[in-house]
């Protein structure tokens, strides 16, 4: 239809145009507005510090950032009811983006719009410029075949294999990516020599990042659980066994592997030679359970013991060897495990969070009492800023 013969219809007049919500949402809009103005007036002294060139974007990330501290998600519903941009892709020109919604609602209430460009850092047009830009001077012109780049992340071989590095460049590598949260200074400095010298006899040019490893917050070394080793015999579903418990004994901090065993405890070595085939050891477990194991095998690695019931072994647990007439009839266990420390934690518990880490956790107690549970924290310097809430 021409448009010299579409009639003028009132947008205050069209159903479509909630004056109220119109004026709900540039209410919203423009508190929003004035949050992001004040948040860049707040980083002055920090905006003051980044190079000219970079300043419009520094100015652009505060907005942006304080953009994402407010749940956009009721606005958003709103803005697309009435088939308006949500700010969704807002990300390189945050201010200009909003003062685009806020025209288009002013004018949709039949409202005059000022234009508030001053304030912005960036329109959209020299948002894209400026984004292509920076995007070409940190990872470099991209190939005339493919208008994207490729970056890799080397692996730590990367130091020690040229040939590896060799074959990423030739296969169209880029950008060479070193994580610097792991390795060293020395396989960082060999990586890039690789990565340089490839691209010199493959006569492409590849940029390097190096990614620097920011503070880490991670869970502390939790202490050690006790040591015990837990001997089981598989069953069916009507609990009849399937196939027996297989315990290893071998002398004190030897590490010999007795063929067939589960796992493994040491025992004196003295007490140990004594062992023949379908001898009988009994012992009295940490549940107080009397218990006997039966000898299956021996050879130089040590003895084989089975059990058709579970046993739960501690150092102190005492085996005793009664057909022993000649050496000790008795013997203490060593060289256990100890088992992996678990907190299970249910709705309403309290959890500890505490700042020992590495050599400071090792000492620490796992409290029984839920309401004590506690972990460690890797990055102690948190806890000079946490707070309430």
């Amino acid at each position: 239809m021409p448009a010299s013969s579409l009639s003028p219809v009132s947008p205050a007049a069209d159903p479509l145009w909630n004056p109220e919500a119109c004026r709900s949402l540039i209410d919203r809009l423009w508190a929003l507005r004035e949050q992001l103005i004040r948040r860049e007036a707040e980083g002055e002294a920090l905006l003051r510090k980044v190079a000219d060139a970079h300043r419009a974007s520094a100015r652009n990330l505060l907005h942006y950032l304080e953009l994402r501290k407010t749940d956009l998600r009721p606005i958003q519903e709103q803005l697309a009811s009435l088939g308006i941009s949500s700010l969704g892709r807002a990300e390189s020109n945050v201010l200009a983006n909003l003062d685009k919604v806020l025209g288009i609602l002013h004018r949709l209430l039949g409202e005059s719009w000022a234009d508030q460009s001053y304030d912005e850092p960036a329109g959209l047009h020299m948002a894209s410029k400026l984004l292509h830009d920076h995007t070409r001077d940190l990872l470099g012109d991209p190939p005339n075949e493919r208008e994207v780049r490729i970056m890799v992340t080397l692996p730590s071989e990367a130091a020690r294999e040229p040939e590896l590095v060799h074959q990423l460049v030739a296969a169209g590598m880029d950008v060479a990516r070193i994580n610097c949260a792991h390795d060293d200074a020395e396989a960082w400095t060999a990586m890039a020599v690789n990565v340089r010298r490839a691209a010199r006899k493959l006569g492409r040019s590849v940029r390097i990042l190096m990614d620097l490893g920011g503070p880490k917050l991670r869970t502390g070394q939790m202490p050690a659980g006790p040591a015990v080793v837990k001997l089981r015999p598989a069953r069916d579903e009507l609990g009849r066994v399937t196939a027996p418990g297989l315990l290893g004994l071998r002398a004190d901090g030897s590490l010999s592997v007795v063929p067939g065993a589960s796992v493994h405890v040491g025992v004196k070595a003295k007490w140990l030679i004594s062992l023949r085939i379908g001898d009988w050891i009994d012992l009295v477990d940490a549940r107080k359970a009397h218990r006997k194991l039966k000898v299956v095998a021996v050879d130089d690695a040590g003895a084989l013991v089975r059990s058709d019931k579970t046993v739960y072994l501690l150092p102190q647990t005492r085996l005793e060897h009664r057909r022993n007439r000649n050496g000790p009839k008795h013997t203490r266990l060593s060289d256990l495990a100890n088992l992996e420390t678990r907190l299970l934690l249910h709705r309403g518990d309290r959890l500890r969070v505490t700042s020992q880490d590495g050599e400071g956790a090792k000492d620490a107690v796992v409290p029984l009492d839920p309401v004590q549970l506690s972990v460690p924290c890797t990055l102690p310097e948190v806890f000079m800023q946490v707070r309430e809430g």
